[in-house]
């Protein structure tokens, strides 16, 4: 489905986004009134979550935290639906020693993360209220970092951190599928920490400016390239001819920053999102960098874990590895202190 960033076509789907809108209302005034039950478990649950459809840079986000909070000697897990995956139930992708279930058996997300925190135990569920018991059983985990938890209301959590996406916070600010709100931009009263990823700062939605809640402000930044047996700096793409593709809700800030590295950039295949590849995939970007006589083919850390290991020319492929880090620094610990510390004491 298209979810436009512009009012014009999208308003002519605004009588489907008010639908939409309603039943989203509805959902939470029973949750509010307690008509829908909520579950809590004696385990602090910090949510990250984002409040529209597409790329916020979310997932950075969490492992950014995850790794904060155990720097501050939590013991951290992270619980994820797991979108995607091909396994049910619950699944433990890592139990912070090794990591126990594929890709396909994980969601891409959960496993890049497991991948990034090779401390922390990454878990998903569909059932997060099931999952969160499961890891308070088995790792006796202080803190559980829920991904993509902002409209999951039946596990209750202490902490909601919404994330948005620097350049275009809430698009053209209707509800889906007239735009990219999962729900009216009210809700975001639930929040208690707006995240906002990206270099590019426009202005977060009203509802957060009108609020004494914590802004954390959070820029990209390159790690490096590789691949199956190498490595290679950043500054090492300019000038070259490249192409790239990714399977993101929202690619501009991944060709951005292929751009600001000084890369040629030839040609940008988009797939949906969370796509699984396959070799007919796989031979068509190699016959386009071919066509393009371009040096290499570059894509994300969420897409390269769902390559095949034996890649064709494997010397060809990259994957760009970026971190997140905030740019009010001082902001960010006192949050993560402060956090820590109140769930030490409970």
């Amino acid at each position: 489905m298209v979810y436009f960033q512009r009012k014009w076509p999208g308003i002519l789907l605004w009588p489907l986004s008010l639908l939409y809108a309603t039943a989203i209302r509805l959902r939470n005034f029973c949750y509010d009134r307690g008509i829908f039950k909520s579950y809590s478990i004696s385990t602090k649950i910090i949510s990250v979550g984002n409040i529209t459809v597409g790329g916020t840079g979310k997932t950075p986000t969490v492992i950014t935290l995850a790794r904060e909070l155990v720097k501050q000697g939590n013991r951290v897990c992270v619980l994820s639906r797991g979108y995607g995956r091909k396994s049910k139930g619950t699944v433990i992708v890592s139990d912070g020693e090794s990591i126990l279930a594929p890709v396909d058996q994980s969601g891409d997300e959960p496993f890049l993360i497991a991948t990034a925190l090779p401390n922390v135990p990454v878990v998903v569920d569909s059932d997060r209220v099931r999952g969160a018991q499961m890891i308070k059983d088995r790792f006796q985990s202080d803190i559980i970092i829920l991904d993509d938890g902002f409209q999951h209301r039946r596990l209750k959590r202490d902490l909601d951190i919404v994330t948005f996406n620097a350049a275009s916070p809430i698009g053209n600010g209707m509800v889906i599928p007239a735009g990219p709100l999962r729900e009216p931009l009210q809700n975001l009263n639930r929040a208690h920490v707006f995240w906002s990823n990206g270099s590019t700062q426009n202005d977060l939605p009203k509802q957060t400016q009108q609020s004494d809640k914590p802004v954390i402000r959070a820029n990209y930044q390159t790690i490096g390239l590789f691949n199956q047996a190498a490595s290679m700096n950043q500054d090492q793409l300019d000038n070259k001819d490249i192409i790239a593709f990714s399977g993101l809700g929202n690619p501009e800030n991944f060709k951005t920053t292929l751009r600001g590295m000084g890369a040629n950039l030839k040609l940008f295949k988009s797939f949906k999102d969370h796509y699984n590849y396959n070799q007919q995939d796989i031979q068509n970007l190699l016959e386009q960098q071919k066509k393009y006589d371009a040096a290499f083919i570059i894509t994300t850390e969420k897409d390269w874990v769902k390559l095949p290991k034996d890649l064709p020319e494997p010397q060809n492929w990259y994957c760009l590895q970026i971190d997140i880090i905030p740019r009010n620094m001082d902001d960010f610990v006192i949050l993560i202190n402060s956090v820590s510390e109140s769930y030490k004491n409970t």
